[in-house]
Formats: C-alpha cells, structure tokens, sequence
C-alpha cells in the first residue's frame, strides 16, 4: 500500500502544481497579449480541467492529508532498516486546508480575469508596437 499511496500523493502535488502554474501564465499571457486569445485560454482551459479533477477527486480522499517525507534529517530519525518491504515510503500527516484555500482563490481571481475579458475586449490598438514606434521616433507626446 505504501508505493500506491505515494504514487497518489505525487499526483495530487503535481496537479495542485499544475493549477497554479497554468493560472499564473493565464495571468501573464492576458495581462501583456490580453488580445491574442490563443495565448491564454489554453493555459486557462488547463487549470480548469486540473481544478476539477482536484477537487472532485484529490481533496475528498483521506490520502490528501498525508505528504511524502523527503526531508532527509528526518528520514535520518527513522529504523528503516527494520521495514520489511523493499521500498521505504515515509507519509506524514499535514493539514491541507490552506494549500486548497489559496488554489481556490488563484482559480477563482483566474476565472474572474478571464470573465473581465470576454466581456470587455482589449483593443487591439493598445498592444501595436508600430504606433509607439512612431511616436519614438518623432519624439512627441
């Protein structure tokens, strides 16, 4: 049970992981390309699907209270050498509550800044490189 247990653990943490990185670049691609849709709604269409797998899977299960020990002063402080089976698997229990408030307020400002900006579309004269190049070159403002 231990090497399926961890195997489990390191899937919650890579999707938790996922979801935040893919709503931070979803905030980066819409805040300096906020017209080029292309760029963010991918990220943004992977953070949905991770949110929900997460929470319809991830956080109602008893395992997401436990993390995989990988610290090795207290792997130190352990008998591993009288565990039977080959492979030395050490959980500890966490409590996850916090790490699951601030995913569902990234998600949720994520999903707002999306709303924002199918409602109120950025111009596209706003991100035109050519027209401050322009006003560069004749230095006026």
């Amino acid at each position: 049970m231990g090497s399926r247990l961890k195997r489990w653990i390191i899937v919650g943490n890579y999707i938790h992981r996922m979801i935040i990185r893919s709503c931070a670049a979803t905030w980066f691609f819409s805040y300096f390309w906020p017209h080029k849709r292309a760029w963010y709604w991918p990220t943004f269409l992977a953070a949905t699907c991770g949110f929900i797998i997460y929470n319809q899977t991830f956080c109602k299960d008893p395992a997401c209270d436990y993390q995989i020990v990988t610290n090795p002063f207290i792997i130190a402080r352990f008998p591993l050498h009288r565990l039977k089976s080959g492979d030395a698997t050490i959980i500890r229990r966490t409590k996850h509550d916090r790490r699951w408030f601030w995913q569902r307020i990234i998600y949720y400002l994520t999903l707002a800044r999306i709303l924002y900006l199918v409602i109120y579309p950025a111009p596209a004269c706003l991100c035109d490189w050519r027209a401050v190049e322009a006003v560069a070159k004749d230095n006026t403002l």
